[in-house]
């Protein structure tokens, strides 16, 4: 292969990454991710960059698809026989968690229950590293 055959590869490659792979993946995983609590999301984007994950934009993804398709979804799933009543119950948890993470009630911007329970031990075991770490001084 020449050179600027090599070369052409490797920035279409590139450019194949910036414009496809990366909006793909943040699609895939911002409904997910958004809902960890805002210190994990935070060391998230830390770790991999703003360009690659935007702890704002993931918070406000999981926020409109928990409320549009996940709850409703999950919810006339647990009432096959009557759907629509399914749907109904879904959306009113949408409705509840999107009230609580949207609201006032919090500064920042919180994760959903689900999403606090998993990233629990993480924050923890974070802020137990903190503490420890601010209370030997070596900050």
């Amino acid at each position: 292969m020449t050179n600027l055959a090599s070369r052409i590869l490797k920035e279409t490659g590139k450019d194949i990454g910036r414009y496809l792979l990366r909006p793909l993946s943040k699609a895939a995983t911002y409904p997910v991710l958004g809902n960890l609590s805002e210190q994990a999301r935070g060391d998230i984007e830390k770790i991999v960059g703003n360009e690659n994950f935007n702890s704002g934009h993931a918070y406000l993804t999981s926020l409109i698809t928990n409320f549009a398709v996940i709850y409703p979804s999950m919810a006339s799933i647990t009432a096959p026989d009557n759907p629509e009543i399914g749907a109904y119950y879904g959306l009113l948890m949408a409705f509840g968690e999107f009230t609580v993470r949207a609201g006032d009630a919090f500064e920042g911007n919180p994760g959903s229950l689900v999403g606090k329970i998993i990233s629990l031990p993480y924050d923890y075991s974070r802020n137990v590293y903190n503490r420890a770490k601010s209370s030997t001084g070596h900050e």
